[in-house]
Formats: C-alpha cells, structure tokens, sequence
C-alpha cells in the first residue's frame, strides 16, 4: 500500500505513519516542525531510507534551502530555527555522514586534483580509490578534469562533480543533499543515477521539472514548510521521458552553438 496516496495530497499524519523504516540501510525521519509564520506541519514524521531520490520543490523563498540544511544538522533537540527533528537511524556497517553540494563550490587550495584526492583518501583510510574518483568525476562532468589540474583552476562544474565522487567513494557519505543540481554544471541524470547506484539516500531541491519528477518521492514545500508529499506517479513517469527527449534535443542544440555550428 503507498502510504502518501496515488495523488498529490496534503501531508497526514496517518500516510506517514505507514511507512516502516528499513533498518537494513540509512534511514532519515523528519519530525514535523513549524512554517515561516510559527503553524505546525500537518503531519507527525516522514521516514526516508536509502537507496533513494527525494526532490524537493517550491518557489524561490519556499524553504526548500531551508529544509536541506535542517538535514545536514542531523539535529534531534528540536532547536532549528523551523523546530523540526533530523533523526539518522543506520545498521552497525554503516557510517552516519551528510555531504552537501551547493551551486557554489570553489577551491582555493594550491593543489593538484591528485594531490588532493591522496591527502582526503589518507585521511580517511581509502588510498588507492583515486583512480575510481577520477573516473567518477569525469563521468560526471561535461569538462574533462585531469588529476594535474591545478584545483584553483576546475570550472563550477568541475568541481561539483569532483566533490559528488569524492563524498560518495572517498568519505563514503550515505546522505547526500544537493541545491538545484540543474545549475550545478554538472550532467544531473548521470549524476542521479550514480546516487543511486551507489546506495545513496539523495535530498534534491530543483526548480526543473525533469529533476523533479525523478525522484521516488517530492516534498512540496511552502511558506517555509513541507505542504504535500508525492509520490512519482506512473503518468508522471511516462511524462519525464518526453520532458527527457526535449531536454536531449536542446541538449543538442546547445552543443552545436557552443562548438561555433549552425542550426540547419
């Protein structure tokens, strides 16, 4: 039984309830805070486990930003600025851990790509996934990145992508949030499917509706609160494959422009 409902309908505290947590993977409940104006939200706690897609949407200023943070506090005392509880459940082999990837990310390490992949995977007692790292992160981006390309020197781009392939292979990270992934310069349908591949729970707030209806579940947010929660129906499936060949096409269309072509 889907506990949300086949439609998109107003949270409940008893569809949410429904939803037992798998404890064979990592686990996130979100206990039910406040909006904007202080009202509470209309549902109890929603639980999410991994391997998943979760998008969040809503206009600018609904507090979809808001809600990603909330879940990189992993805080349980209820003393957000929302009021809202993060509470991470994982088995004994896994390690609670939340990346973050903004629209936002420079490096200004004087460092080599190589160089840095070494010290990170030292560090955490992974060496010789570098190659495995590399080859990620150019899967992921649009750019070639080489490992000795100067850091100071990757494109937006590049560098999300080199961060996305470092969390997930070198800090092993479960839980990964990302902000508008569509102006992250990076190929966002690779980068969902490796999430996913690689057993991530995955938080996306987006504002393209192709992102958007990847996703398993879509937390609808409002006023500073979660207002609906979705699941991906199968006719909004049918309708991301043709939101997908229009993509393609203006994939297309912009490669040509780019590389000084003309549209015959």
């Amino acid at each position: 039984m889907n506990p949300f409902g086949q439609y998109c309908l107003p949270v409940t505290a008893t569809s949410v309830r429904g939803w037992a947590l798998d404890m064979s993977k990592i686990s996130i409940r979100i206990v039910a805070g406040v909006d904007k104006f202080g009202r509470k939200e209309n549902f109890d706690y929603l639980d999410f486990h991994s391997p998943m897609i979760v998008t969040i949407v809503g206009p600018t200023g609904s507090g979809k930003s808001r809600l990603l943070s909330d879940i990189e506090s992993l805080s349980v005392e209820g003393d957000l600025p929302s009021k809202r509880k993060i509470i991470a459940q994982a088995t004994d082999k896994h390690k609670i851990s939340v990346a973050r990837i903004s629209q936002n990310m420079q490096f200004f390490l004087d460092l080599t790509v190589r160089e840095l992949l070494e010290l990170h995977a030292q560090a955490q007692g992974k060496e010789g996934v570098e190659e495995e790292v590399l080859r990620a992160t150019n899967f992921l981006s649009d750019e070639k990145v080489l490992e000795d390309q100067p850091l100071s020197s990757l494109s937006g781009g590049q560098a999300r992508a080199l961060m996305v392939a470092d969390a997930v292979i070198v800090s092993d990270a479960p839980v990964m949030l990302v902000d508008e992934i569509e102006n992250a310069g990076i190929n966002r349908h690779k980068a969902l499917k490796f999430l996913l591949k690689k057993g991530v729970l995955a938080f996306v707030a987006t504002h393209d509706p192709l992102i958007a209806l990847k996703g398993a579940i879509r937390l609808v947010m409002k006023e500073g609160g979660i207002a609906f929660v979705h699941k991906t129906t199968e006719k909004e499936k049918k309708e991301a494959q043709k939101l997908l060949r229009m993509d393609e096409y203006i994939s297309k269309m912009r490669d040509i422009l780019r590389q000084g072509g003309v549209i015959e």
